[in-house]
Parts: C-alpha cells; structure tokens; sequence
C-alpha cells in the first residue's frame, strides 16, 4: 500500500473542493513514471550566471554526468564533471574543442547539449545538428534569434507584424521613407540580447540621431561579436507596438508545445526599455491569456520540428490583437525559472533537459496556480559607485519570500543607460493571491538596500564609457 500526505499552502478558513484535491491526486497516480538521467551524459554550451544553480542541481540531482564547454572555471565548479575550455565565441574552434575532447575520451558518449545562456544558443544549435541530437536546429536559431529574420518570418506566415525597416549605414537611414509611419518607433540592434541598446525615438530628427549612435556603439558590444558572421551592424526600425507586455514560458517538443503559461510584465522603465518585474500568473483576461497562447502556438506550428526545448516567447496584447516581439531560445532570465516553479510547479531546467536527451515529455499543468508571484528588478538610479549592499536577515524567514539574486559586489562600478544596461538583481515574493502577494512586497523590499555614490568629476569617464554592456539573468 502507498501511503502519501498532502501539503498545501492556504490561508485558514479557505475552502477547499475535496472532488478536486481527488482529481488531482488520481491523475498523479495515472501518469507514467519518469525517467531519471542515470547514465546519461549531457554537454552545456556556457554556464551563464549563478542565477542558473537552481537548475544544474536538479539535472545532477537526477544523475546525469555534466560536461560544459566554457572559457573557464567559475562558481559551476562543484555541479560540473568535467571542462571543455573554449572561447565559446568562436564557434569553429569551439566545434574543434568537443570534437578533440570526445576523441580524447573515447568512453563518453554525448546523450544531449543544451545551454541556459543565450551566447551558447547558436553554439548548441550546431552542436547539435553535427552530432545529430536533439535540439534547437541552426535554421531554427538563425531565423529566429535575429529580430529582423524574426519579422520577415512572422509577416511571411500571417502573424500580426508591425511595421519595420533595416539599416545598416547613413545613406540607408537617410532614405528611409516614415512618412506614413507613426511615433514613437522602437530602435535596436537586429541582433542583441534582452534590453540591450533599445530606445524609443518620438521624431524624425531623434530617429536619425539615435540611429546613427547605435551603429557607432553596436560594434562594441559583445553581442556583434558573437555574431561571428556579421560584416556590418544592422539596426531595426519597427512601429512600437501598444498594450501590455506579457512573457510566455514554453517547452517544445517536435513542433508541438508541450507547456505554457502566460506571465505579465510591469510597464518598462524610460525610454530604454528596462524591466521592472512582473506577476505570474498573468492578470489578464483568460480570453486573452488564450489568444496570447493561441499565437506562440502558430508560431510554434509555422516552425515545425526547428524548436526543441525551452523558449522564452515575449508578446504583447495590443488594439490590433496579440502580437510578437521576439523569442528568447532558452529558459527565460532573471525570476522566470523561479515564477514557473513555484507558480505552476514545472521545472522548466529538468523538462529542457528531457528534450535534449530525447525523452518525450509529459506536463501536467494545475488547473490553477499553486501561487501568485511579484518580482521586482532593482535598477540603479544613479551612475557610481556601489558602496553598500545590506540585506536584512529577516527577508530569508519571512513567508512571503520566494528567491533572489544579486549580481554585483560592493566597490563595482555601477552606469546608466546609453553607457550600460544594468540591473543590481532581482527579487521574487509571493502571497495567495495579487493584493496579498503586493503589499507582502512592500516589506520584503524594506529588508533590501542600495547606496550608490555618484564619482568624482575626475572618474565620471568610467560611469559614461560608450562600451554597452547588458545584465539579465
């Protein structure tokens, strides 16, 4: 006989539907049991930051042997079995180092690849289809990741697309016709990660001078040189598209989504697009929760079997409908393996990980959330130096309190936009439902503090450097 308890986070006094709680036991009970990843061998492509521990643990807490191709030790040290050391930038001597490792060790045999970090997605993808495993493939991630190909796509195959143009130089900027367009209109790099280098431009003349200084700084950035390929910087132009901002976290599987949900974004921060935090679940309607979800699934759909694994859909529900803005090919930054954990109980790290070993997934969604989420990003106000970091320790034993992480250490030099797109971390906090999970926030931020001091006029270059950097995960 098997004997289980049942433990449920509820507030005293609430009902609980007993024909339900059976339900969801009974079909607990119904599905098949599930592979653990004893035995198998699984290569990543780049650690990404220490926000990503929680899911290496849980593929080592399941038995896999983990191989990761990096440019060198750092904090995943304990959780991984062995180094590939690689400038994982360059993809053919990165492709070089996996081949000579596995001749060198004839006993391993790659069962997967896989990457939490978006500067190993392309790496992962070719991986991938050169030893012919399970993956995201390099058509896929090309036709996906740059914004530009992203648009073509969706305008090609019926998705709401708004209006866009490319740019590469000055002539082109100059004869470009906006005549017929209307402002603001969004500008950013075709190729870029997160927030990285976007602006709003509200006229004619601030297009052209935000424009021109973008193909001054994309060349600096680290994501045109991970973009081996690029001869020149392109910039997108597109119509800024209005409505809510919504993330929606998916896994899929061989062309079909195997999971979903729909997380709201707090209303960006300035003309730089910064993200502020959100809920999960979504507060929208479920009619239009369902239309969002009905267009990552098209989407999904037009792309057939080129998407395996977990993405990272950001859309927005806008006058016209639902409507992409781009597809992020891994497990989303910052709080989202958090939100989906804790919100819906899915381990979006251990299910990408199936994907990529070639087990079929199963997902059994809770008809409700088993948690309403917050999460704030804390974004500098001020250019300077972080001089004090102080978390009080009742934030730890506080119910409410569900994750965060930090990024930088006290004496970092902390810029703003243009110069930088930084964020301090990220925090998570949770309640029953969105007014509790609300004003339990409001103490849990009261237990974090950051003083930034401005620099002196003889270091104010390190605060306004050109070099855009990025931090989002």
């Amino acid at each position: 006989h098997l004997r289980f308890c049942i433990i449920s986070y509820v507030d005293v006094g609430t009902r609980i539907d007993y024909k339900d709680l059976r339900k969801s036991v009974v079909s607990l009970f119904a599905m098949p049991p599930r592979e653990d990843f004893k035995g198998k061998t699984i290569l990543f492509v780049r650690t990404s930051g220490d926000t990503r521990k929680p899911c290496y643990e849980r593929v080592k807490e399941l038995g896999a042997t983990i191989l990761c191709i990096h440019p060198e030790v750092n904090w995943a040290a304990p959780l991984v079995d062995d180094w590939i050391f690689c400038d994982t930038e360059d993809l053919e001597k990165s492709m070089a180092a996996v081949e000579a490792y596995l001749t060198a060790h004839p006993h391993v045999h790659l069962d997967g690849v896989a990457t939490f970090d978006d500067y190993g997605v392309v790496l992962a993808a070719k991986l991938c289809d050169t030893y012919g495993l399970v993956g995201h493939t390099l058509e896929g991630v090309s036709e996906t990741r740059c914004k530009h190909s992203f648009r073509e796509f969706c305008a090609k195959h019926g998705i709401l697309t708004p209006w866009h143009a490319l740019v590469s130089c000055q002539e082109e900027l100059e004869s470009l016709d906006v005549s017929n367009v209307s402002f603001p209109l969004v500008i950013k790099p075709s190729q870029g990660a997160g927030s990285q280098c976007v602006h709003l431009a509200y006229s004619k003349e601030e297009l052209h001078s935000k424009v021109r200084t973008l193909l001054q700084v994309v060349p600096k950035t680290r994501d045109f040189c991970h973009w081996s390929a690029a001869s020149a910087v392109f910039v997108l132009i597109e119509e800024y598209l209005d409505g809510p901002e919504v993330d929606i976290d998916m896994l899929v599987q061989g062309g079909e989504v195997k999971f979903s949900c729909v997380s709201d974004n707090f209303p960006t921060k300035d003309e730089y697009f910064l993200e502020r935090g959100g809920l999960c679940p979504s507060q929208l309607s479920k009619s239009i929760q369902k239309e969002l979800l009905e267009l990552a699934d098209t989407f999904i759909r037009k792309r057939g079997s080129s998407l395996n694994g977990c993405l990272h859909f950001e859309a927005k529900y806008t006058s016209r409908g639902a409507a992409p803005i781009e597809v992020n090919l891994r497990i989303g930054g910052a709080e989202v393996y958090t939100f989906v954990k804790n919100a819906w109980g899915v381990d979006l790290a251990e299910e990408a990980v199936r994907i990529a070993l070639g087990q079929t997934i199963t997902v059994a969604k809770p008809d409700a959330p088993l948690r309403q989420l917050l999460s704030t990003n804390f974004i500098p106000q001020q250019a300077g130096v972080l001089v004090e970091q102080i978390v009080d320790p009742a934030l730890y034993t506080d119910p409410a309190f569900v994750g965060m992480t930090l990024f930088y250490p006290v004496g970092e030099v902390i810029k703003l936009p243009p110069a930088a797109f930084q964020y301090l971390g990220w925090m998570v906090g949770a309640g029953s439902d969105v007014n509790e999970a609300t004003a339990n926030f409001e103490r849990l931020q009261s237990y974090v503090r950051h003083t930034i001091k401005p620099l002196a006029d003889n270091q104010s270059d390190l605060a306004d450097s050109n070099t855009a950097e990025v931090v989002t995960a």
